[in-house]
């Protein structure tokens, strides 16, 4: 299959979001396989959280994953054009914090970050990127459900390993896995 185009989730796969988390609640990540939420695996109220994903500085600081450059090389490498989304927590500090963000670690890329407004009614299901999803267009994501909801509307995804996934047991090597996958998608 022809791959003309890599969607890549920032929060995940780029940009550490439990790191962060764990140095704004000064509080360790307990890390429950296969669990999304923050409170669980934090131990804390909604609201604690909730008041982190607020915060234009949290967003704007997040750490940046050892792979992230070598990740958009490698689809770089392979001629695809790519393009960058995200949810922006329905929070304009969480908006203008991503885009700093962004913008300070991949700046030449600025024109291709797309942000995806709204939410779907299940809380714990960012957006509605899979309605970018097409035969031809690939989606890299750590969320399983947006994994999920690209597939079913006809797009290629590859599940980014992180621990509150099922690919869990591949967290160590990513890009192993990421490049093993592409190549079994594109049939390289």
């Amino acid at each position: 299959m022809k791959i003309n185009q890599v969607y890549i989730d920032l929060d995940g796969v780029l940009a550490n979001v439990v790191a962060q988390l764990e140095k704004y609640l000064s509080l360790i990540y307990t890390p429950i396989l296969g669990e999304y939420d923050f409170t669980k695996t934090f131990n804390v109220p909604r609201a604690v959280i909730d008041r982190a994903f607020d915060d234009h500085h949290f967003w704007a600081t997040l750490p940046v994953y050892r792979w992230a450059d070598t990740l958009i090389e490698f689809f770089l490498a392979h001629g695809v054009f790519i393009f960058f989304v995200t949810h922006a927590v329905d929070s304009e500090n969480a908006f203008s914090g991503k885009y700093e963000w962004f913008a300070r670690h991949f700046h030449k890329y600025r024109s291709d970050l797309i942000f995806i407004q709204g939410s779907h009614p299940d809380s714990t299901h960012p957006g509605c990127r899979h309605n970018l999803a097409a035969p031809d267009r690939l989606l890299v994501d750590d969320h399983t459900e947006n994994v999920k909801a690209w597939v079913l509307n006809e797009g290629p995804a590859i599940l980014f390993p992180q621990t509150w996934n099922i690919n869990h047991e591949r967290q160590n090597n990513p890009m192993k896995y990421v490049m093993d996958r592409f190549a079994e998608i594109t049939d390289e």
